[in-house]
């Protein structure tokens, strides 16, 4: 209240609009809502999916790793395991599919929040579901070789890093199993 009587205008004690205090506070009242909805909205429509798309993405790189023993030699392991790396993989091509549908105007927010193109994610799915096929048994003997490359298409596309000696070059991939001439492509 003293400082009311000392500056008056800078504490809203000030008569504007004909004396009518009511007015300024009710003006401050539905601004502070206006902000606070659209807030929220940005907040639901915008940045908890981009955050479940980034949770996604973690999800695809632990199971890149944690599954590469059963990908990288199908139809070693039981098929229990086998059972278990495919349908998390599937799974997980899946819920990156409804994680970029729910992602409004994605080409903008790819740049406002540093999210992979969207034919890079359009080939990580592609690419997941590749080697959730390939981790059985085979009887051609490349599958190994493909899977690899498909695990390290998927990390490129994501940003993974992969150090240089773990890599599996194109000429490797071509001598170990053909796949090169084959797939008329690097993958």
């Amino acid at each position: 209240m003293m400082f009311g009587r000392i500056c008056p205008k800078a504490f809203g004690y000030a008569e504007e609009n004909g004396g009518n205090k009511m007015a300024g506070i009710f003006e401050t009242i539905v601004a502070g809502v206006t902000v606070f909805v659209a807030g929220q909205i940005l907040l639901k429509l915008v940045v908890e999916p981009v955050q479940q798309l980034k949770r996604t993405i973690g999800e695809i790189a632990h199971a890149l790793e944690f599954y590469a023993n059963v990908f990288s030699n199908p139809g070693v392991g039981s098929l229990e395991s086998q059972l278990e790396a495919s349908r998390k993989l599937r799974s997980l091509s899946a819920q990156l599919s409804a994680d970029l549908r729910v992602i409004p105007a994605y080409s903008v927010m790819r740049c406002l929040f540093f999210l992979p193109p969207m034919q890079g994610m359009i080939e990580v799915r592609r690419n997941l579901i590749g080697i959730s096929n390939g981790v059985f048994r085979n009887t051609h003997g490349k599958v190994p070789f493909w899977n690899i490359k498909k695990a390290q298409l998927i990390s490129d596309a994501l940003g993974i890093f992969i150090p240089a000696h773990e890599r599996i070059t194109d000429d490797l991939l071509d001598e170990l199993g053909g796949l090169k001439a084959k797939s008329g492509n690097s993958g």
